[in-house]
Parts: C-alpha cells; structure tokens; sequence
C-alpha cells in the first residue's frame, strides 16, 4: 500500500469518526470500555496476578538501629521449615518458599482471595555497612526477624604535623 493510499484511508476514517452521532459513539465507547475495564478488574483479582505479580511477597520492613539493620517478614500461618533464607557474596538476601493453603472444605465460597499460596521468592540487597557473619534470625508466631550488626564506622583520627 503506498504512501497516498495510507493518507486517504486515514482521511477517510477520520471523517467517518467525526460523522458518527454523538450518541452512538459515545454509548458504544463506554459499554466497551466497561467490559475491559471489567476484564481487567477479573483477571487483577484472579490467580494470574498472585501467581505472577508476588514480587512483593513476603512483605517486609527494614530498620536501620543504631549499630544494626532489622529486617522483618511476615509469613503468616507458614511453618519455618517450609522457608529458607540464604546470602550471597554479593549481599543479595533471598528469602523463599512455599506457602502451603489451609485445607477447606469449601472452596467455591469466597468472595475475595487475597492470601497469597504457593511458592515465593523474594530478593533484596543488603547494605554495605554490614558484618555479614553478625546475621541472626529469629521465627515467632510468623514473623521473620533478621539481624545484622553493622561494622563500626571509620572515625577519622587527625594527627598534627610539626613544621620543620
């Protein structure tokens, strides 16, 4: 198709949308906007999401104390030898797992099914200012508590020089 053509077509559409009733076009665009609108609300809330949009998954805080880093996660209902938490030599921390679902009896009940089940993994990169062999854990009541000491701040030291 060559380079007028595509010009006309699109001139001609263009008309064609600026002559359609007002109505029409404003009704229609609406009903279809709804509808994927809609789609898009079914498919956010399904299982598509929490199986591919879990990157947030476990959530957690971080606090920097005064001579150390607390990170928390919250794991809710997951027992600790179902989660493994290791670093590299890159300060990368990984927390993963497989959040087991509680067995029911009646499935088709719910309205909205927000917890999330399944496997998880979630990584993040530790600060510099840390002793990496300092790293404690602790496991209450679903709660992920990690410590890290960090390493003492370099104070700078000023020495006089005489003046010969």
């Amino acid at each position: 198709m060559n380079r007028f053509t595509k010009i006309v077509l699109a001139l001609s559409l263009v008309t064609t949308l600026a002559n359609a009733q007002d109505t029409f076009f404003h009704t229609d665009m609406n009903d279809e906007f709804n509808k994927m609108q809609n789609l898009m609300t079914k498919v956010m809330n399904s299982d598509f999401k929490k199986q591919y949009f879990q990157d947030n998954y476990p959530q957690m805080n971080i606090q920097n104390k005064n001579d150390r880093y607390v990170i928390t996660f919250n794991l809710a209902g997951m027992d600790k030898k179902d989660i493994k938490l290791s670093v590299d030599d890159d300060r990368m921390l990984t927390i993963e797992g497989t959040q087991k679902e509680q067995k029911s009896k009646d499935t088709n009940s719910f309205i909205t099914k927000e917890i999330h089940i399944g496997e998880f993994k979630r990584t993040i990169l530790l600060p510099d200012d840390i002793k990496l062999e300092t790293l404690q854990t602790e496991y209450n009541n679903g709660i992920l508590e990690v410590t890290i000491i960090k390493k003492a701040s370099k104070k700078s030291h000023s020495k006089i020089i005489p003046i010969n």
